[in-house]
């Protein structure tokens, strides 16, 4: 069986695409639209996002989450557009959900830490920083530095010393 696709694409307003698809019994016309859609909320959420347009960001990341709920970037993105609003509680639970879809995303976890050190949650933003570095060695110096700046909210000073990488800034 057979099942022909009428599928409209922005780009070509006056045309329609027709696919057919071989051995498929339920109708993909909901997957593909889907995918499109994904494709298209990630991208204009992310143009939202560079001109500062948080709240429309955080609309079109949501929507390809309704659509995709495994999209690690979309959390990621959402999170930043949190963080930007100061919502630092939203920050945290989207990239803690980027982390769950992709354990060895290191910009969640710095993402996430810096989230943390701005609620006070040192010891946590400290993980996240190590976590951060151990997973993207090219860029550790950046988060050593974080995590120092983090153990010495502790008053954790020795640790800020001894810690490799340490360089005393204003």
């Amino acid at each position: 069986m057979e099942t022909r696709v009428l599928l409209w694409l922005p780009l070509m307003a006056t045309q329609l695409l027709i696919w057919t698809v071989p051995g498929v019994h339920a109708s993909p016309t909901k997957m593909l639209i889907a995918r499109i859609n994904v494709q298209d909320y990630f991208k204009q959420g992310k143009v939202l996002l560079d001109h500062q347009d948080y709240q429309g960001a955080i609309a079109n990341f949501t929507q390809v989450i309704r659509l995709q709920p495994n999209h690690s970037g979309a959390y990621l993105l959402r999170g930043d557009a949190h963080a930007s609003l100061e919502d630092y509680p939203g920050a945290i639970a989207d990239y803690t959900q980027a982390i769950r879809f992709e354990p060895n995303n290191a910009g969640a976890y710095s993402g996430r830490g810096s989230a943390r050190k701005l609620l006070k949650d040192y010891q946590g933003a400290i993980t996240d920083y190590t976590q951060a570095s151990r997973l993207d060695p090219s860029n550790a110096a950046a988060y050593i530095l974080l995590r120092v700046y983090a153990s010495k909210s502790l008053n954790d000073y020795r640790a800020a010393i001894t810690n490799p990488g340490y360089s005393p800034l204003p």
